[in-house]
């Protein structure tokens, strides 16, 4: 049974490897995959990241237990993935007091902060929170 579910969290692994997770951007009312890809390339700008939207193979929202539901961006390629996760956080430590929020991205309303982290699997998100 063991061998068994370490073999799905390896699959688990390989299957997120491209994988990025934006959370706590508001989400807008009709909301479309272009809203999304554009939402996406103004994280990476605002990152200091030259994203081409061919680099983006998949993009879309998961519902969460509060209002704002996470955005889960799959690139083609982990150097990609790689190279926003850490500019990410590169942005943060070197803006302590203006880390990635809400006003970057333009959104109106209140500023809030805005997560950028790599998608992990259930296992790992078990370890980590």
């Amino acid at each position: 049974m063991r061998e068994l579910e370490e073999k799905v969290e390896f699959m688990e692994r390989q299957l997120y490897f491209t994988k990025i997770e934006i959370r706590n951007v508001p989400q807008n009312l009709g909301e479309s995959n272009e809203d999304l890809c554009a939402i996406v390339e103004k994280t990476a700008a605002v990152i200091g990241h030259n994203l081409n939207l061919s680099e983006i193979k998949d993009v879309y929202r998961v519902k969460n237990k509060d209002k704002s539901s996470t955005i889960n961006v799959d690139f083609i390629s982990s150097l990609t993935k790689n190279s926003i996760a850490k500019k990410a956080r590169k942005f943060n430590n070197n803006n302590k007091q203006n880390k990635l929020n809400t006003t970057h991205l333009n959104v109106s309303g209140p500023s809030k902060p805005i997560y950028l982290s790599e998608k992990l699997t259930p296992k790992a998100q078990r370890l980590y929170f």
